[in-house]
């Protein structure tokens, strides 16, 4: 998912952790995950409809759409409903994004607030933050292996 791979002949680009756009997306994803509508799936336009909101009112036009639920669905993140042009999250896509969603929004932009508090608090911080990055680098690991 960090990384480029190549799913059945076809480059697929990463998801970037940390990129403000996939950060969206992944946000997105977990709204359409849970609650009533979540095994009706989704559309392109109900994708549309959301991530302004969550780029800060950013656009984000039907080519865009259509390039990120491509790398969503050869990723194993998303699959298409058989018969329709909707989208359902797979268990293992729900997982991640959420995990990926929890990260980001407890981990990392908090450390990157601790970032100009560092020299105040010392060894401390700073070793729990190489440990977070290593965690980190385990997880991408694990992610594209």
């Amino acid at each position: 998912m960090l990384t480029p791979t190549i799913v059945e002949g076809q480059r697929v680009p990463a998801l970037r952790f940390g990129d403000p756009r996939a950060f969206a997306l992944e946000a997105a994803l977990c709204r359409f995950a849970v609650g009533p509508l979540a095994p009706l799936g989704f559309r392109a336009a109900d994708i549309r409809s959301v991530l302004p909101d969550l780029r800060g009112g950013a656009a984000y036009s039907a080519s865009q759409a259509t390039y990120d639920l491509r790398r969503l669905r050869l990723k194993g993140l998303i699959e298409r409903v058989p018969k329709s042009h909707r989208y359902r999250i797979t268990p293992w896509g729900a997982r991640t994004v959420l995990a990926l969603v929890k990260l980001q929004d407890r981990v990392l932009r908090p450390a990157l607030s601790l970032d100009t508090l560092l020299p105040r608090l010392g060894p401390t911080a700073g070793r729990a933050l190489a440990s977070i990055d290593r965690l980190l680098d385990a997880l991408s690991t694990a992610a594209t292996a």
